[in-house]
């Protein structure tokens, strides 16, 4: 390719690629984590904000898969959206944004107030997501 697409590649049969998990996090690890930036964060609370990540990146990149001339109204401007938040330092990795996660349905586990910032803060710490900078804030999965 030219290099212009930078979502993630479908393999050769077509099918799109499924989104690399993000590993739960366990009791032991959340006792390593610092306790200023843990505070009062549960691990069910914590791996219920991974499944919710799980399903935003991936409602995301199934329509990033979608033809381009099959979309029609929301979801053409939600594809061109998605398309504007992807950078050099995101190719081929799976990525959200804090605008993907307020556009998610509204009884999500994971806003971004200071309880979702800290959720946030202890995944970078145990190395489930990595920030890349920008103009936009994202966030890189890492599978594991």
């Amino acid at each position: 390719g030219s290099g212009a697409d930078v979502a993630p590649k479908k393999p050769k049969d077509g099918k799109e690629q499924p989104v690399g998990r993000i590993r739960y996090v366990t009791r032991d690890e959340l006792e390593e984590t610092p306790k200023y930036m843990k505070s009062r964060l549960t691990c069910e609370r914590i791996n219920g904000a991974i499944d919710e990540i799980h399903a935003v990146v991936s409602a995301k990149y199934k329509l990033l898969a979608t033809p381009f001339n099959k979309l029609k109204g929301d979801a053409l401007k939600q594809y061109k959206d998605y398309k504007e938040q992807e950078a050099p330092e995101t190719k081929g990795q799976f990525f959200f944004c804090d605008s993907d996660l307020k556009n998610a349905a509204p009884t999500a586990c994971l806003k971004l107030d200071a309880t979702g910032k800290s959720i946030l803060a202890v995944l970078r710490h145990l190395g489930r997501l990595k920030d890349v900078r920008g103009s936009l804030k994202r966030y890189m999965l890492v599978p594991g």
